[in-house]
């Protein structure tokens, strides 16, 4: 049992219809229904689950359904009365696969995404997909999607080139920023972040990058409503402590004062999105600029180096920093249900080309000082 369906949008011109489907809709269609479906991408978009016979909570068998009278195809996890109430008189026509309801907290959230359902009035097409209502009527400008209901969550893909979207591995961040748990005792304990501040730095490539990430947040506002991060508020984390008491973060502090830091190149690579917000609303995007391979190895091994330390103190480490957000810098936040986090990103990469060094200004990288304790 794997998440191994691959999913892939198709659209009808005939039919003024889209569906998210792992075949062709001509496998699934009654004789006589008009079959021109195109594929809108030729990677899949997202992956399901393979059935089960009896699935159960947090799984969601996925179903087609076809409306003659609409012409449209609708996955959805609703049973048939439960979708007919909306109207349509729809027929089943097969169960694709399985969906979860709920994710568990933490690193092993971060391969999905959310599946959401956005309707088309004007079309009377219902589409789900890993993808928001903006960002399909940016794919197709005919359209006029809004939203519906996220259905759960499927399997992340890494192949389509409007997919870079994900859960944090920090979700929901219950325990503070890059803390997925909720601390046992809220009231006594608190958590805490380490962090490099960028913006204060005044080499030639921080500046440069600094440049960039301005005109990255330009970018993005140019698509809606966000929260862009430049100047002064430029950070990258090194460490976030999770849930300690006042006793044990002494102990920590000591242990990050007395550090011999030493000066770390890091270069930044390419933007995603990353999904940290709780269940209920996962609305909460943030648009995180990664460092590249060779960076992260790199700032891994110091990390590693402070963390053995603290435990060496007798000081458990909670959340180990290779289970959170890989290395990054933090571009913008957005609201994912609204905002076309896939369309803005992709704005970015063409104007900041990824792997190019494009983010310093082929300036080379960021020497690091050392880092501050919130």
């Amino acid at each position: 049992m794997t998440w191994n369906i691959p999913m892939f949008i198709f659209a009808s011109k005939l039919n003024s219809d889209k569906a998210l489907l792992p075949f062709s809709p001509a496998a699934y269609l009654p004789a006589g229904v008009a079959t021109d479906y195109e594929l809108v991408s030729p990677d899949p978009v997202a992956y399901i689950h393979t059935l089960e016979s009896e699935p159960s909570h947090p799984f969601m068998t996925l179903k087609l359904y076809w409306s003659e009278n609409r012409t449209d195809l609708q996955v959805s996890e609703w049973s048939l009365d439960e979708l007919n109430q909306h109207g349509g008189n729809y027929t089943w026509l097969a169960d694709l696969g399985l969906v979860s309801s709920a994710l568990t907290p933490g690193i092993e959230s971060a391969p999905f995404v959310p599946l959401v359902t956005s309707y088309d009035d004007s079309r009377a097409d219902a589409l789900a997909a890993p993808i928001n209502y903006a960002d399909l009527n940016y794919l197709d400008p005919e359209t006029s999607y809004r939203y519906g209901h996220r259905i759960g969550y499927a399997h992340q893909s890494k192949d389509c080139e409007f997919c870079e979207i994900s859960m944090s591995e920090a979700f929901p961040s219950a325990g503070g920023a890059d803390c997925p748990f909720v601390c046992e005792n809220p009231s006594t304990m608190s958590s805490h972040g380490l962090r490099y501040d960028l913006g204060y730095i005044e080499s030639a490539p921080a500046v440069a990058f600094d440049a960039q990430m301005k005109k990255a947040g330009e970018i993005l506002l140019e698509y809606g409503d966000a929260t862009v991060t430049y100047g002064s508020g430029l950070h990258m984390s090194l460490n976030y402590f999770c849930c300690y008491s006042e006793a044990d973060f002494a102990v920590i502090d000591e242990v990050i004062h007395e550090m011999k830091w030493p000066a770390i190149n890091v270069t930044f690579d390419y933007p995603v999105w990353r999904i940290d917000s709780d269940y209920e609303a996962a609305d909460h995007y943030s648009a995180i600029v990664m460092l590249d391979e060779a960076s992260q190895a790199a700032m891994g091994g110091l990390v590693r180096e402070v963390e053995d330390k603290i435990r060496a103190r007798g000081v458990d480490v909670h959340v180990p920093r290779d289970q959170q957000e890989p290395f990054h810098s933090t571009l913008a936040v957005v609201s994912g249900k609204s905002y076309p986090s896939a369309t803005g990103i992709n704005a970015v990469n063409a104007a900041i080309v990824p792997g190019s060094g494009a983010w310093t200004k082929g300036l080379g990288p960021i020497t690091l000082p050392p880092p501050v304790m919130d």
